[in-house]
């Protein structure tokens, strides 16, 4: 699983909608959905339920999500010790 792919999850979550989430990333709707189906593809559950008024997590989502985020903090914290540590 890539980092862009929790990063879009987080995304279209905090949106409520693939479009919104489209347009804050800058990406075609169907591309980040696309994105996204792969993930839950990847985890062999449906993390969205998707309706015409846009995305609403299903329990798996719901407890998926507190994942990415805890992923997404310890990567931030990671890469923020490697830039204060400096080359060497």
């Amino acid at each position: 699983m890539e980092i862009s792919g929790l990063k879009y999850l987080l995304a279209v979550a905090e949106a409520g909608s693939i479009a919104a989430a489209a347009r804050l990333l800058n990406l075609h709707p169907s591309t980040l959905s696309r994105h996204i189906f792969a993930v839950e593809e990847e985890l062999g559950t449906t993390l969205f339920e998707r309706k015409h008024s846009g995305v609403r997590l299903t329990s798996s989502g719901h407890d998926g999500i507190i994942h990415v985020r805890h992923t997404l903090a310890d990567l931030d914290a990671l890469v923020s010790i490697g830039r204060s540590s400096g080359v060497g």
